[in-house]
């Protein structure tokens, strides 16, 4: 899967290189359990560099929220506390820029799957077609556990992008950062029930006991298909 890697890498930049500098707003997605409290964030960009002063307005599933301005680093950011579980779509607006992305928050008794985008793929870089019955496999999983997106190699926004054009289940996706984004996650209130990743990713998420790979590791458990993965992960559920 990864043999690729350092080509996909320049394809990526050689893409980014051929795209206009314009002004523009990023809103991340997040997870959060359910009454705790969250900052939202936003970053307003100029053509080149972040853009501080900007009006930014945030809302939740079309229902305004507030507004804050952007520092001098181009980060505004908006305090909630989300009294419901579910998934919310996110949006943030600035001038005539928007950009729309996902929070999740989770109930005491939601069983959270991290799921690496890229092994959601056969064939990276080369294709962003997903892999044989994972879109179906996703759907139903989705309506058992609640699922966040990781990424080592396609990026948030390109992965993003996967999940709109293949009918994946909406969910957040996070930059893979090991132990770092674990213990952020702690501090969220998440505690990932498993992982399903590439050998490598498995590796740095030791503190996650049920870790499965569609290949051959040491670091977890191999299942052959999707359809494998889904009966090894509904068994553990029902313990």
């Amino acid at each position: 899967m990864y043999k690729s890697a350092v080509l996909f890498i320049v394809l990526l930049i050689m893409v980014s290189s051929f795209t206009p500098a314009t002004a523009e707003i990023v809103v991340f997605d997040d997870v959060i359990a359910v009454n705790k409290t969250i900052k939202l964030n936003a970053v307003t960009k100029g053509r080149f560099f972040p853009e501080g002063g900007r009006l930014v307005k945030f809302h939740i599933n079309g229902t305004s929220l507030g507004a804050n301005l952007s520092g001098g680093d181009g980060y505004a950011f908006f305090t909630y506390t989300p009294l419901s579980s579910g998934i919310f779509k996110l949006k943030a607006e600035s001038g005539n820029d928007m950009d729309e992305g996902t929070l999740l928050v989770t109930a005491k008794k939601d069983r959270i799957v991290l799921i690496e985008i890229e092994v959601v793929h056969e064939n990276l870089p080369f294709s962003f077609e997903p892999a044989k019955d994972s879109p179906g496999v996703l759907q139903r999983l989705a309506t058992r556990f609640r699922i966040v997106y990781v990424t080592t190699l396609a990026g948030i926004e390109a992965s993003r992008k996967v999940i709109r054009e293949n009918s994946l289940p909406l969910a957040p996706v996070f930059k893979w950062g090991g132990a770092e984004l674990l213990e952020e996650l702690k501090d969220k209130g998440i505690k990932p029930f498993a992982i399903v990743a590439s050998p490598g990713v498995m590796s740095d998420a030791v503190d996650i006991e049920k870790r499965y790979s569609f290949e051959d590791t040491e670091a977890g458990t191999a299942v052959k298909d999707w359809n494998a993965l889904l009966n090894h992960l509904d068994r553990n559920r029902a313990k």
